[in-house]
């Protein structure tokens, strides 16, 4: 036998021979106390195999060190198999000592890469002496490479430069921490890259919305999601993050969706003989009978048999007798009527909603989007009425009782205020993420700014791609000068840019132009049901939209432009569903409207209605939008204060930029500023046909 053979059978008499030793070390029985070697897969035949190999190519190791593990797993005890894992491990640090000749420059990226293979070499072997030298020295050269000339310069972006320095020093923590110099540059670091930026914070006056509606703390959750990040300085901030147009909306409907439910009542009584007073009354009759015939045979013939006779049928009529006694001889029916109760729903709700807005200075890298930010609270209980004091059906009257609206508000007021420090942490993130994919900006900007990126990303959409493109920007990082051909893997998320004009001009600008333009388009419709409406133009061959329900039954219809000039229509197509309908009419020239189909409107913004109310046509109201409102059926509608009023319907609903948001529809009757448009964009849902 072999050295490591006598060894390995010494460990087997330490440990006692097993199934287990045995199907490791393939023993046939016949062979048991030989300890021969088969040939086999077995992880102690494959290290074996591996040990008489030794040197092992270098693409071998990985392999080698896979069965090292498998055999200590399996035979932790066996001083064989420890002695060729020691081996093996030896071997393969003083293999991983080789790569380190192709590190020569002794750079940043060099000497990091040197240090994580002086750490795998002495993770395999802690003896290695030559790999505890190299990562001495590398460590020392390190320190000095790093923390020997920390100055950053005073120039525009010098945080920037901070932050990549900074993350030098991340990942060289593990090897140079101990260096006294380690924690204050880190700290002088850290106080160079943030804030990352300088931010002006705000915040409109708020539509609707209660007295409690606190400015200061929207401003504070602002705060709050740029953390660290973003510093608040008006007078010299690159960053503006406004929130525009908040907005308020309460609905407190008694009722609403209300369902007539068939019950029945008892309306009287009717008296009927009881049959089972009868029946009873047949039988005690016929138990007389018996009676009587039993005693007269017992008369002619007294003996023990008929006596016996006799008290049973006396039995019986008595019997029967305390039974009809205990019958009522007639029953009440109750006479049942069908009649309808109400059940409903009792619904008390309200919204917030305005649109938080990121714009930068105007510089070389321009920069504004927005994203809206809401909150909803609704409180809903069922409720019935009309049920009669004799319903039969077990239903009782209900009123419904809700929260006060107070307390609708604090909730969704918690809510939309942990929403504004979301969506500030995700603008943040979105603006320096632009910055990142900008191959228009120099390498350092764009590294830097992957790296805010990285650091605002939890909680936002970047979270999730930080596992993977983190350490491909931390060996970027380590390079001398990032070049812009090294950054090429970043695949970064761009929020949509829009553009912010001027405050000067977005809130006051002259809408007049539009409005006179948006004028000629419009019509004033007439039917001979005597219906009044209005329309307008939105088609180079003069097709006009309105209202189904100004047009619903009319076999003639007028229209009148702004010039006075008469035209006839005639129906189209119409949709009830959506209270639409499209008419073709006689005009040859016209001035159609151009319908916003790209976005809807955002709570809080300026709209403008055109119609003719009670004929008074060419009136203009204005307003803001209140809410945007879904139906259970899909249809979009925009709820605005702007006053609706018979001959509204049908007109066009319009922005600032004269393009039709919506149709004038209808509002809730008994209700002040409840009003309602149907959302330009279900024109092509309902008459995509005619429009291709």
């Amino acid at each position: 036998m072999t050295r490591f053979l006598f060894r390995a059978l010494a460990d087997l008499q330490g440990s006692g021979v097993n199934e287990e030793t045995e199907r490791l070390f393939c023993i046939p029985p016949r062979y048991k106390a030989q300890l021969s070697l088969c040939s086999g897969e077995s992880p102690f035949s494959r290290l074996a195999q591996s040990a008489r190999s030794l040197p092992l190519k270098k693409q071998d190791y990985k392999t080698a060190l896979r069965e090292v593990e498998e055999a200590q797993r399996k035979a932790a005890k066996s001083h064989y198999v420890s002695e060729i894992a020691t081996k093996v491990r030896r071997e393969e640090s003083k293999n991983v000592l080789h790569g380190l000749n192709q590190y020569s420059s002794r750079s940043t990226s060099d000497l990091v890469h040197i240090l994580q293979l002086t750490d795998y070499a002495l993770q395999l072997d802690e003896n290695n002496d030559d790999a505890k030298h190299e990562r001495q020295s590398a460590t020392s050269q390190l320190s000095d490479l790093l923390l020997g000339n920390t100055a950053v310069s005073n120039s525009e972006h010098a945080d920037l430069a901070a932050r990549i320095a900074l993350e030098r020093l991340t990942i060289a923590e593990p090897w140079i921490r101990q260096d006294s110099r380690f924690v204050p540059i880190k700290s002088k670091l850290s106080t160079q890259a943030y804030p990352a930026f300088m931010a002006r914070i705000e915040v409109d006056d708020a539509t609707n919305c209660p007295a409690d509606f606190d400015q200061e703390l929207v401003k504070k959750s602002i705060v709050d999601g740029l953390g660290q990040f973003g510093k608040i300085d008006r007078g010299n901030w690159s960053l503006t993050f406004r929130v525009k147009s908040p907005s308020c909306t309460q609905t407190d409907v008694p009722k609403q969706s209300v369902q007539q439910v068939n019950s029945t009542y008892v309306a009287g009584h009717n008296q009927s003989a009881n049959p089972v007073y009868t029946q009873l009354q047949q039988a005690l009759s016929s138990a007389q009978i018996e009676l009587t015939r039993a005693e007269i045979n017992n008369q002619n013939n007294p003996n023990f048999g008929n006596g016996l006779v006799v008290g049973f049928a006396r039995g019986k009529v008595n019997r029967l007798q305390r039974q009809l006694s205990a019958t009522a001889p007639y029953i009440d029916q109750e006479i049942l009527q069908q009649y309808q109760v109400e059940k409903f729903v009792a619904l008390r709700s309200c919204h917030v909603e305005s649109v938080l807005q990121v714009y930068a200075k105007p510089t070389e890298f321009q920069f504004a989007t927005e994203l809206t930010v809401k909150a909803d609270g609704e409180d809903t209980r069922q409720g019935v009425s009309g049920v009669l004091p004799q319903d039969k059906s077990g239903l009782q009257n209900v009123q419904p009782i809700l929260p006060r609206i107070g307390e609708c508000n604090a909730r969704i007021a918690s809510e939309y205020l942990t929403q504004i420090t979301k969506k500030t942490r995700e603008l943040a993130a979105g603006f320096f993420a632009s910055a990142a994919m900008d191959t228009q900006l120099e390498a350092t900007r764009r590294l830097a700014s992957s790296m805010y990126v990285f650091d605002l990303a939890s909680g936002t959409q970047y979270e999730a791609l930080k596992e993977n493109q983190r350490p491909r920007i931390q060996n970027a990082a380590l390079e001398e000068a990032p070049s812009k051909r090294a950054l090429d893997f970043l695949n970064l998320p761009v929020p949509k840019q829009i553009i912010i004009e001027n405050a000067n001009s977005s809130d006051s600008a002259p809408i007049e132009n539009a409005l006179e333009n948006a004028m000629n388009g419009v019509v004033e419709i007439e039917t001979d049901s005597g219906t009044l409406g209005s329309g307008f133009f939105f088609t180079n061959t003069c097709m006009v939209l309105t209202n189904h329900h100004v047009i619903v039954g009319a076999e003639t219809i007028v229209l009148r432009t702004s010039s006075k000039k008469l035209f006839t229509a005639q129906v189209l197509a119409s949709d009830d569903l959506r209270d639409l309908a499209l008419l073709s009419t006689n005009a040859r020239s016209c001035n159609p409207l151009q319908l916003e189909e790209a976005e809807k409107p955002h709570v809080g913004q300026e709209i403008f209605a055109i119609g003719s109310p009670l004929g008074l046509s060419g009136t203009v109201t204005k307003g803001i939008v209140s809410a945007t409102r879904t139906t259970a059926s899909g249809i979009h509608y925009i709820q605005l204060d702007a006053t609706i009023n018979p001959g509204n319907s049908g007109g066009p609903l319009l922005s600032r930029s004269g393009k039709v948001l919506g149709i004038n529809t209808f509002k809730l009757k008994g209700f002040e500023g409840l009003n309602f448009a149907v959302l330009s964009t279900e024109v092509r849902n309902s008459f995509g046909r005619f429009l291709k």
